[in-house]
């Protein structure tokens, strides 16, 4: 009876933690197969900013396999406990007959997780995403649970069976609340929590579970806001692309001069697709808490960077950039975000000016802040519309169409990108036209 009663929670409790992973780890796996398979073609370098995040779900390994089994590429050099065999294995039935494979063992004290699923396009399966996580705490936690339970059956012996009779009811209430809480998961009520009524292995248990359903409900929020966004944007192009394509096709006696058109309008469209797939990743990136270290940064110069790479575009534009920079611009940030955001801002001041318009860019130190400010002399924006211009694929249709090449999710990265460094944005019409946009810093001075 006491092996019993030692061997029972330990098998509980595993089971109920393979369960939590095999919730949380596939649909990661799925969430990644859905950003491949919205590449136009999968090679090394395009699959790499749908691998981007996977440290931030506790992964050890992530790798994407292409229709030849063979690694296409691979993140992640933790292998400890890692068989090569079992996610190759895995990988040729998602290539061969397109299925998910799962699984999850204890050994060695560590849960070894592993998952696998194809990727789509076309209604084809293209590639396979197989995924390895090693999770000691959750073994040890586990291991923890069967070594206190054999301490207490060799000290307390016959006691032990009084004392067991006892635990196993007061576990087997925590053991319901944890089982109420996988029903619910399962109907896909992922803001169940599991009430926390005791500081036992079985409470870390009942937080363990919590953390992963939020970790499940974050996925779950990220998936479905990607596919709408992805859904809701790459529509138009793809139906204009496919239009061009039935017309160029259905016409035998098409003139060359009128099939370059046709063809120019399908290149037009795809670059579009690419600048839209382009900014929804950097969208899905910022969702994330910010994962890159934060640095010192020199914001006069990020934006010396920025201007030099748009120059040829304002020139084009025949519009003059002038600037004010102050000494000692500093901020705790990473670079490429704040080259992201000045960029946007600069851009779109460019792009939606007047013929031999102004832009003024400057960078200044008030206080402890960094502010920030691009100021343009272009058409403005109507006051109704000021509410919604930060909303994702929001567009000023009076002035700021598709035709100028627009996505609309220009300032919901600048807004994303603000908020992400706790920095304030604001936006005010200039008179008699125009628009300027500040953003404010917490600043930092040099070493």
């Amino acid at each position: 009876m006491i092996a019993v009663l030692n061997t029972y929670p330990m098998r509980i409790s595993r089971n109920l933690i393979v369960f939590a992973k095999e919730e949380s780890i596939p649909p990661y796996a799925q969430q990644v197969a859905e950003l491949l398979g919205e590449l136009p073609d999968l090679t090394p370098e395009s699959a790499g900013p749908a691998l981007e995040l996977w440290e931030a779900d506790g992964l050890s390994r992530v790798v994407i396999f292409d229709q030849n089994k063979d690694e296409l590429r691979a993140e992640g050099d933790d292998t400890r406990g890692f068989d090569e065999r079992v996610l190759f294995s895995m990988a040729e039935r998602a290539l061969s007959e397109g299925e998910t494979g799962f699984r999850s063992d204890l050994a060695d004290g560590a849960f070894l997780t592993y998952a696998c699923v194809p990727v789509k396009s076309g209604g084809k399966t293209v590639a396979a995403v197989g995924v390895y996580e090693y999770d000691d705490a959750a073994g040890a936690l586990v291991m923890g649970i069967r070594d206190d339970m054999m301490k207490a059956s060799i000290g307390l012996g016959i006691a032990a069976v009084v004392l067991s009779l006892f635990l196993s009811k007061t576990l087997s209430a925590g053991l319901t609340r944890v089982l109420t809480g996988i029903r619910k998961v399962r109907e896909g009520d992922y803001t169940f929590h599991v009430e926390v009524r005791s500081r036992d292995e079985f409470a870390t248990l009942a937080e363990e579970f919590n953390t992963l359903t939020e970790r499940m409900q974050q996925t779950e929020e990220r998936r479905r806001r990607f596919v709408s966004d992805a859904s809701h944007e790459l529509k138009t192009p793809l139906s204009a692309i496919m239009l061009l394509a039935d017309t160029i096709l259905e016409n035998d006696n098409m003139d060359a001069e009128t099939m370059r058109e046709f063809v120019t309008g399908i290149r037009e469209e795809a670059q579009r697709l690419s600048r839209t797939t382009a900014q929804l990743l950097d969208l899905t990136k910022l969702d994330r808490p910010v994962e890159e270290k934060q640095v010192d940064v020199d914001c006069v110069r990020v934006a010396k960077r920025v201007l030099s790479a748009l120059e040829p575009v304002a020139r084009k534009a025949g519009v003059t950039v002038t600037t004010h920079f102050d000494a000692n611009c500093h901020v705790l940030a990473t670079e490429d975000d704040l080259f992201h955001l000045l960029h946007n801002l600069v851009d779109n001041a460019v792009k939606y000016n007047t013929k031999n318009g102004r832009v003024a860019v400057s960078v200044l130190r008030d206080g402890e802040n960094v502010v920030i400010t691009v100021e343009d002399t272009g058409v403005g924006i109507p006051e109704e519309d000021l509410p919604y211009i930060f909303d994702r694929f929001y567009r000023v249709e009076k002035s700021r169409d598709r035709g100028e090449g627009g996505t609309g999710l220009g300032l919901s990265i600048v807004k994303s990108t603000a908020d992400r460094h706790n920095a304030d944005l604001s936006v005010r019409p200039v008179t008699p036209h125009g628009t300027a946009f500040t953003v404010t810093f917490p600043g930092t001075m040099p070493e």
